[in-house]
């Protein structure tokens, strides 16, 4: 099926019904109605189809094609292009979820996906499940960021827990670091944690009128901060995620609630934003994760616009993918978005308990 391209208009209202429908209106108008950050009930999230627990499901039929956005483009059809395949399915079987919320991928090609139900499952780049483990405890609340670190290492963001918990490649947990507590080196709800090329680890956390990034060694001793809850440019309301540059001087957080991702220094100094609140072209909707890919592209997951959006590092809009609903190939309240070898995409369709698979050059305009 062909990818069609648009010329950047207002992303597609939703049908009536949809459960998208309450959350995508740009806030300028006075009936938009900011979506929960924590998300929809657990009983929201259902599926159209759902494959054998820990089977692949490919796709091998039509599907409601996403919307693709690209200023200054009138429509065009670039070629064939369709999802490589999608994992997943509402339930608490293996190799289903229960509301995904966090996803990354490692340099085979592997995929590693938390849900809301706390756990914790590795899938092979074609989808067949690997292993899948409990974390520690759950009945506070589950992860909600999970990153590869150079050294081969999962760290994940136990965000009720106020802690990271960093497994090896076959989910052994191997040890954790952190403390609750309002001072800097402790974590309130802490949503994620990113090792840099140099060794050290950023974390973002919030809660109780405190918002931040702080920086760890790898063996998770506390070196420095910055930030303070509220706007402006230090300020943040729910920062979801950060990643760094592995050679640039450039820190990257994805400020949900503030519908920006602030770029700073190693050292806290404020550089520059990329959107701002809306859901129009280059505007974003809560974005929840922020990751860097190899060619200096910025892949933005934005929860209340169910969309994921693109930028430079410097910040110029490139295009959006994703249009808001149920059905195969839609999405619902995206948490995370992560890359895998030779160009692959994954999308964490979490109101929907999937995960897309698609080559970042058919999101880009390109061909397979």
């Amino acid at each position: 099926m062909a990818l069609t391209l648009l010329g950047c208009p207002p992303a597609p209202a939703p049908q009536p019904g949809s459960p998208a429908a309450v959350d995508s209106s740009d806030p300028g108008d006075p009936a938009w109605k900011p979506v929960t950050p924590d998300g929809p009930p657990e009983s929201e999230a259902t599926s159209d189809q759902r494959p054998p627990p820990g089977v692949a499901f490919p796709l091998e039929r039509p599907y409601p094609t996403p919307a693709t956005y690209r200023p200054g483009e009138h429509p065009a059809h670039p070629g064939e292009g369709d999802l490589d395949l999608w994992l997943g399915g509402s339930g608490t079987e293996p190799g289903r979820f229960q509301y995904p919320r966090a996803i990354t991928t490692d340099p085979a090609g592997n995929v590693y996906v938390v849900d809301k139900a706390g756990r914790l499952q590795k899938f092979d780049p074609e989808g067949s499940l690997l292993a899948v483990v409990q974390t520690p405890a759950y009945a506070l609340g589950k992860p909600t960021g999970l990153s590869w670190t150079p050294g081969g290492e999962l760290l994940a963001a136990d965000t009720h827990y106020a802690r990271v918990l960093i497994y090896d490649a076959d989910l052994g947990l191997q040890r954790a670091f952190g403390v609750p507590g309002w001072d800097p080196g402790q974590f309130l709800f802490v949503t994620y944690a990113f090792e840099s090329a140099d060794g050290e680890i950023y974390t973002t956390d919030y809660g109780d009128e405190v918002a931040r990034v702080q920086v760890w060694s790898s063996e998770g001793t506390y070196l420095r901060s910055w930030g303070s809850f509220g706007e402006g440019d230090l300020g943040f309301r729910r920062p979801s995620s950060v990643t760094v540059h592995p050679t640039r001087d450039e820190v990257y957080v994805a400020d949900a609630a503030n519908h920006r991702v602030a770029v700073f220094t190693k050292r806290g100094k404020h550089l520059r934003d990329l959107g701002r609140p809306g859901r129009g072209p280059g505007e974003l909707g809560y974005p929840y994760e922020a990751v860097l890919d190899a060619e200096e592209h910025l892949w933005v997951a934005e929860f209340g616009n169910h969309r994921i959006s693109v930028f430079t590092r410097e910040g110029a809009f490139l295009c959006s993918y994703g249009a808001p609903g149920r059905s195969l190939g839609q999405l619902a309240r995206p948490w995370g978005v992560a890359h895998g070898p030779e160009g692959r995409l994954w999308l964490l369709d979490s109101g929907n308990d999937r995960v897309y698979a698609l080559p970042a050059a058919l999101v880009l305009g390109g061909k397979r």
